[in-house]
């Protein structure tokens, strides 16, 4: 069961025009802190999943990022991890990728984390996906969108 207090987007659509789409919501560092303490160190990741396939009329692709920020909206994020420009064949319904959760490397106003999704060359169809932090390694899934 995923926890709904630990969901960064929930079938987030993301059949958009080229651009960057932050997240639906994200966390304050100092929580993300917080539950790491009260996990005793246990290490924790972030999980994207897709629920919808992804298509284009095109041939864009979707770098999925790990980002902080100075705001809610991840305001001037830096990225701390990203999958790079994925093509839309990789983005497979139930497809899943994990980030260790880090964090953040020289950005010292950091005060939220959060995923976002860059996308690239030409405008999404069809895509959604859902993002969690979770233990690492645990084998949750979202509920994928019937095809």
């Amino acid at each position: 069961m995923i926890d709904h207090d630990l969901l960064l987007c929930d079938d987030q659509d993301l059949s958009q025009a080229a651009g960057t789409y932050v997240g639906t919501n994200t966390l304050k560092l100092a929580e993300v802190g917080r539950m790491g303490a009260e996990r005793r160190g246990e290490p924790m990741e972030i999980l994207i999943q897709v629920t919808e396939a992804f298509a284009s009329g095109g041939a864009a692709t979707v770098d999925i990022q790990l980002a902080t920020g100075n705001t809610n909206a991840l305001g001037s994020p830096q990225v701390q991890l990203a999958t790079g420009a994925l093509a839309l064949t990789e983005l497979t319904l139930g497809r899943k990728f994990r980030f260790p959760l880090v964090m953040p490397q020289d950005d010292a106003d950091a005060t939220h984390v959060g995923v976002q999704f860059v996308i690239a060359t030409a405008t999404t169809t069809f895509g959604r996906c859902s993002a969690w932090i979770q233990p690492a390694g645990s084998d949750q899934d979202a509920t994928p969108r019937a095809a």
